[in-house]
């Protein structure tokens, strides 16, 4: 929302990761020439490249240790 807004102002900002705890889901916006563009976990097992910290996210290592 609006947070997400003021971050995209800042020039040095290159990737803004949202992690949903509930539906367990990672979104990835990523500034691209076209404007910023959401990268979903894909593969197997899914994951995200974090490109500006040089880290794959897997889905099992952001959620595994969470109780259903």
């Amino acid at each position: 929302g609006a947070k997400f807004a003021a971050y995209r102002l800042l020039p040095a900002l290159q990737e803004y990761l949202l992690v949903d705890i509930d539906r367990r889901r990672l979104e990835l916006f990523r500034r691209e020439p076209v404007g910023w563009v959401l990268h979903e976990p894909q593969g197997d097992p899914e994951s995200l490249l974090l490109a500006s910290v040089g880290l794959a996210l897997r889905e099992a290592d952001a959620f595994g240790d969470l109780v259903e």
